[in-house]
């Protein structure tokens, strides 16, 4: 197994709150990393309710409350 510099990253400020957010990262993986955080202070890392890659460049991540925050694609 070889470990490759991460080169490409994506993020988003989701400032309404919804219960779907759809995140076009253009990153052309069907297996993304995804961190999710409150954007608060402090500053809290999230669990959305789900998070399913689209496509190659969408994930659709699902929240059970309408939710703000920052998202993180990798």
């Amino acid at each position: 197994m070889s470990l490759e510099k991460v080169s490409k990253a994506y993020s988003e400020t989701i400032s309404v709150g919804s219960t779907s957010w759809v995140i076009q990262h253009n990153l052309d993986t069907v297996t993304p990393v995804v961190d999710v955080y409150t954007g608060g202070s402090p500053d809290e890392k999230v669990m959305p309710a789900t998070v399913v890659a689209t496509d190659g460049n969408t994930v659709t991540i699902t929240w059970s409350v309408a939710t703000t925050g920052r998202v993180y694609v990798v």
